[in-house]
């Protein structure tokens, strides 16, 4: 066969496979053939689909994020109502009852182990939502606090820790921003000295600290009222709050006993304000004082 004849076979033969191997399906890589390579790109999708429980967490932090920017807005605005010169007589038109302030549990009321007490960890966003707080101070020592006519008669003056708040730049980039919570409070109608509890002792009871300062006895009623005590531990302390006096802060520890309440006073010369539940931790309490002279009880 000539080359002239045997060409134009060629040409068909290279034709069909040439064909032959466009329809045949891609060599793909296995572990027997390690050097076989394909370009599997398009077999790969642009976006890997979110599962629910992720669309779920990312839902909720978009949420969180947006109420933290509305909790530290809602802050801000109630830190630019502070006014230290103004006397609270002429802020404040309303007066709250002790009775239904004692009814929140603030801190440091009561011990939250006696029966299974809760407390409340307030916010001061949300304490006005309930009291009004018409006077706003802040002291210098950088504390803010309010003070607040009672029905019964004297001031509450609620003070709020403003650690979260300092941070609150980056608390809020962490997500976990509370806000100016309420770190204790103090009710007071008239100036006492540490010297008028000089006799205190071991035995003294409420009704001795009624007898210096009869405005203790709302707390006394309310204790009593409410039934604060733990029948089934005796050696552990029930109530607790702070005294506001003209030379400091007398904390107060009451235990019931067989019927009579006994106290035990705890006096800070330079107005620390107790607030947490467990004694003996210097954490718990707070260089938080004086209030200023304007607002001493009149």
């Amino acid at each position: 066969m000539t080359f002239k004849k045997f060409l134009p076979m060629f040409a068909s033969f290279l034709v069909i496979l040439l064909a032959s191997c466009a329809d045949s399906p891609a060599v793909q890589p296995s572990a027997s053939n390690p050097n076989t390579s394909s370009d599997t790109t398009a077999s790969v999708p642009s976006s890997i689909p979110k599962s629910s429980e992720l669309q779920e967490m990312e839902s909720m932090a978009a949420s969180r994020a947006t109420i933290m920017s509305s909790e530290i807005k809602a802050d801000e605005n109630l830190l630019s109502k502070i006014d230290n010169k103004t006397p609270y007589d002429k802020l404040i038109t309303m007066t709250i009852d002790l009775n239904a302030f004692l009814s929140l549990r603030i801190p440091p009321l009561w011990n939250p182990s006696s029966l299974g007490y809760a407390f409340e960890e307030y916010q001061l966003r949300d304490y006005v939502k309930k009291f009004p707080v018409e006077c706003l101070r802040k002291n210098a020592k950088g504390t803010v606090y309010s003070v607040q006519k009672v029905k019964q008669g004297g001031l509450l003056y609620v003070f709020y820790d403003l650690r979260q708040y300092d941070f609150r730049t980056e608390l809020e980039e962490r997500g976990d921003y509370g806000g100016l919570g309420i770190w204790s409070w103090c009710y007071v109608t008239k100036l006492y000295h540490s010297k008028d509890f000089a006799s205190f002792n071991d035995n003294s009871t409420f009704d001795d600290l009624i007898a210096v300062d009869p405005s203790m006895q709302v707390i006394k009623d309310y204790y009593l009222a409410n039934k604060l005590d733990d029948p089934d531990n005796q050696d552990q302390a029930d109530l607790y709050f702070n005294m506001y006096l003209s030379d400091g802060t007398m904390h107060v520890t009451t235990l019931l006993s067989n019927g009579t309440i006994n106290v035990s006073l705890n006096y800070s010369p330079d107005y620390k304000i107790w607030h947490a539940f467990m004694e003996g931790d210097d954490n718990d309490f707070a260089d938080y004082g004086p209030v200023l002279p304007i607002d001493l009880p009149k």
